[in-house]
């Protein structure tokens, strides 16, 4: 989450900083609150950044490539569900 406020912070003034907050009896332990205009300044700005074919290509943690395709995996099964 640090990574991304940063990001945002990048292309917004004080007046659009995001706030971070601690909710460790939620569901979250945090909620990330930013103007929706920033934030789709900001995941534009992360998008022009991307450099490769393969995402999971570039993990060289296998444990976190190993998640990374989990998620893939389990969304692809959620799709082919959806078409029956």
């Amino acid at each position: 989450m640090d990574f991304l406020a940063g990001v945002i912070a990048e292309g917004a003034g004080p007046e659009g900083r995001p706030r971070i907050i601690e909710t460790p009896k939620a569901d979250y332990a945090y909620r990330f609150r930013v103007d929706k205009n920033v934030l789709a300044r900001a995941v534009s700005s992360l998008v022009a950044r991307i450099d490769y074919d393969n995402f999971k290509n570039t993990q060289g943690d296998y444990h976190r490539h190993g998640v990374y395709f989990n998620v893939w995996s389990d969304l692809r099964d959620l799709r082919d569900a959806d078409r029956g």
